[in-house]
């Protein structure tokens, strides 16, 4: 099988998911062909192509079609004859490659897989409602990283339903052994953030408070961004400054993560869960807010604990309640770290590809009236 992984733009955590699933791949036996803007290097045992994306202005939702785009994605699919493109990112990538086959109509399948990036940060015009209707509608498969981001996109685009959509999650970088860290002193709990609103980093402090009228703890923020002085302002107006250390984000959580009894995620807003799985991979539970998609992977009394947003009174005592059932609580997270292993979440993305090349195909090409040729004039 020939494969086109294809995205036109950094994707946060999701880029080490997109180099993961395409490393997985190769070692699967797929030929793999990666259009990105990223210039990435792969290990020699991996038979993955890096072709440089070329697009010029593609912002995040900036613009849905580009002529040059549209021009590489042709290239590439005709010069290394792909079976399958799977674009990341409905927005642009998905749309493109959908444009892309109608047009040129290539005998190509398209998967399509949906990000958190693709929900919108403000509310859509009709026009591009409707050429985002038509990207959905002209994939012959679906995947997204969360069902939250599914039914959030099948909400935004105004849907009375989804197509059926297979959720995968994203590939979390793996650690080498489950063998956590041993620190002495108090319990470590982790908060990791970028200080920004819907994070709720303040509500972690205030939960420090309430868990150390209880237990003693520490307090990890890990992070930078806009709201980090308030909360170290905050943290000494509350009298918590002597359990709390602000830290710089490293460029790998695992050796911080693995510090932690507890992840403390009070954010009102979720959608891929990649620091949530990468947590219950070293086996640390969750305390978190009951938001996004989150509840996807926080089970309640078995890897942590949910509660709603905002009551840190109730994440406190969720706190309490893991730190005191510990053993327990690390050995369920360990276990459902077992749903996200890379072999596992490989195997998926393959029978999606094999569903795609053997079911219906929707390659007639565009029709009068199509809404992504009223777009384009």
């Amino acid at each position: 099988m020939r494969v086109l992984l294809f995205h036109t733009h950094a994707l946060g955590g999701v880029d080490h998911h997109l180099r993961a699933l395409a490393c997985h791949l190769s070692r699967k036996g797929v030929e793999v062909q990666l259009l990105s803007p990223c210039p990435w290097t792969f290990p020699e045992d991996a038979r993955v192509t890096v072709h440089p994306f070329e697009g010029r202005g593609m912002g995040l939702h900036l613009r849905l079609f580009s002529p040059s785009t549209l021009h590489q994605l042709s290239a590439l699919v005709k010069e290394k004859h792909i079976d399958v493109v799977n674009a990341h990112g409905l927005l642009p990538a998905g749309l493109n490659a959908a444009f892309n086959r109608d047009l040129t109509r290539l005998p190509f399948r398209l998967v399509t897989t949906l990000h958190g990036s693709d929900l919108p940060s403000t509310v859509w015009d009709g026009e591009t409602r409707a050429a985002l209707r038509y990207g959905l509608s002209r994939s012959d498969a679906l995947t997204a990283v969360s069902s939250h981001v599914a039914t959030q996109l099948g909400q935004h685009l105004r849907l009375e339903s989804l197509p059926r959509v297979q959720v995968v999650p994203p590939f979390v970088q793996q650690g080498t052994s489950p063998e956590r860290a041993r620190v002495a002193g108090p319990p470590v709990v982790v908060h990791v953030t970028n200080y920004r609103q819907m994070k709720r980093s303040r509500d972690a402090l205030f939960v420090l408070k309430a868990v150390l009228g209880e237990q003693n703890v520490t307090l990890l923020m890990v992070g930078t961004g806009p709201d980090r002085l308030a909360c170290e302002r905050l943290a000494k107006h509350l009298g918590v400054q002597d359990h709390v250390r602000f830290l710089s984000l490293p460029g790998d959580l695992g050796p911080t993560l693995r510090l932690g009894q507890v992840l403390l995620l009070p954010a009102e807003h979720e959608t891929s869960n990649l620091l949530s799985m990468q947590a219950l991979q070293w086996g640390v539970p969750i305390v978190a807010a009951q938001a996004g998609s989150t509840p996807e992977v926080v089970l309640p009394q078995r890897t942590g604990t949910l509660h709603p947003v905002g009551d840190v009174q109730g994440m406190a005592r969720g706190v309490l309640q893991v730190l005191s059932q510990w053993d327990q609580y690390h050995q369920e997270a360990l276990a459902f770290s077992g749903s996200f292993h890379p072999d596992r979440l490989t195997s998926q993305y393959l029978q999606v590809y094999q569903h795609s090349l053997t079911g219906e195909g929707r390659q007639e090409g565009l029709k009068e009236g199509s809404p992504v040729l009223s777009l384009l004039g």
